[in-house]
């Protein structure tokens, strides 16, 4: 055995602060108050946002999950942030994690998520599609052309959003399965990366695209890292070490970033803004929760992908 643990001398030590004390002590900024849930950065335990609009009418309820990880939610959570429509949040479990209320049923018959209701005329929305429309024409639609969110007045927007599917399509093909996938999702990524204007789809605008590809581009780079391997995300470690080594570097597997530069930088880009730091999620998280939604995950026996998974499982 271990034999026994030696025992801790804690006379050295400050005496552990209490609540008050805390509450005290802690920047206004950081205490999570019903104001600063409601007013404040976006994050995901707020369930009535008005964006410090003063006697603010949430314009939508949103039914999201519980765990706030559904990818088709977070796409219509984080337009709703971007734009700063006062919403409120009703939490409903994802299927595999829990029965949904029976309330929620008669409001959503199939009981996919997310689901929406509109305050002016409860009417029910019931696809991330629908929600997303009606979250663009709320925010003034064709009044923000040129610039703004609401990119459907340019061309560009209709192909990349078919480009988004296609990357979809092929990352879930190769993450469920073998390798024979791989190169048909090399050759999808490799349009989506040829896509990017920088550091944004469309350039410097900012638009709804990017929202679009988020979820799943986000959960992509975290589990074919897991799954496969396949880095596309670069880290400061990696990075150090391409530098650090005399040893060329192949854009494959373990330093597949090489060959996404500019997918790279979106990414830099996109966690500048508060509403897509507050709705994505971490490595660990997309890898334990893929494989029940997609009825599992194929993982590689490759040096780089057990890597992986030791140093995100903590092994």
């Amino acid at each position: 055995g271990f034999g026994k643990p030696a025992a801790f001398d804690l006379s050295g030590l400050d005496p552990v602060p209490t609540w008050d004390a805390l509450r005290t002590e802690t920047p206004a900024h950081l205490v999570l108050d019903d104001v600063t849930l409601r007013d404040g950065p976006p994050t995901a335990r707020a369930l009535l946002r008005t964006h410090g609009v003063a006697d603010a009418v949430p314009r939508i309820t949103l039914y999201r999950d519980h765990a706030a990880w559904c990818p088709y939610c977070q796409k219509c959570w984080a337009l709703l942030e971007e734009f700063k429509i006062p919403f409120r949040v009703e939490k409903i479990n994802m299927a595999c994690y829990g029965d949904k209320p029976p309330t929620f049923l008669r409001l959503q018959p199939s009981g996919t998520l997310p689901a929406a209701v509109l305050a002016d005329d409860e009417r029910v929305l019931r696809s991330s599609d629908a929600i997303i429309v009606t979250a663009l024409d709320m925010a003034g639609g064709a009044a923000t052309k040129g610039g703004g969110i609401d990119s459907r007045d340019d061309p560009r927007t209709r192909e990349l959003l078919d480009l988004e599917r296609r990357h979809f399509s092929a990352w879930l093909r190769w993450l469920t399965g073998g390798d024979g996938a791989k190169s048909s999702f090399v050759a999808t990524l490799a349009a989506v990366e040829d896509a990017i204007e920088g550091p944004y789809f469309l350039g410097k605008r900012f638009s709804f695209v990017d929202l679009m590809f988020a979820p799943f581009l986000e959960r992509m780079a975290a589990s074919l890292a897991y799954y496969k391997g396949y880095c596309v995300r670069s880290t400061p470690a990696l990075l150090d070490e391409v530098k650090s080594s005399a040893a060329p570097k192949t854009a494959d597997n373990w330093y597949a970033f090489l060959a996404y530069p500019k997918l790279n930088a979106w990414f830099d880009a996109m966690e500048t803004r508060p509403a897509y730091r507050a709705t994505k999620a971490d490595y660990y998280t997309h890898a334990k929760d893929l494989p029940p939604q997609l009825g599992g995950c194929v993982a590689a026996r490759t040096p780089a992908a057990e890597a992986v998974r030791r140093d995100v499982d903590g092994g």
